[in-house]
This record gives structure tokens, sequence and C-alpha cells, in this order.
């Protein structure tokens, strides 16, 4: 004997649409700062005072 599958509570499935938007946003905040960062490339910078061995 099987147990009818109840329907997911509309609490659960805001939950989970909520979790997908978030997961969303993230994707694009690391995609931007990935764009932004290979745009701008790290400069170097010289030392002051050298420590020769």
């Amino acid at each position: 004997m099987t147990t009818p599958r109840k329907k997911p509570v509309v609490s659960e499935m805001s939950l989970w649409i909520g979790v997908e938007i978030v997961f969303g946003l993230m994707a694009i905040a690391w995609t931007i700062m990935f764009t932004v960062a290979t745009r701008n490339p790290v400069e170097v910078v010289p030392l002051a005072h050298r420590a020769e061995p």
C-alpha cells in the first residue's frame, strides 16, 4: 500500500523560489566581479627598501 503524495506547501515553494533568486543574484555578482577584475590588472608596486641577501 502506497501513501498518497501530499502537495507541496506554499511556504516550501516560496522558500525555494527565494533560494533560487539569491543564487541567481550571487552568480550575477560573481560574473560582474570577474569581469571588472580582468579589465583592471594588478599594478606592480616597487619596494622602497629591498633587503639584499
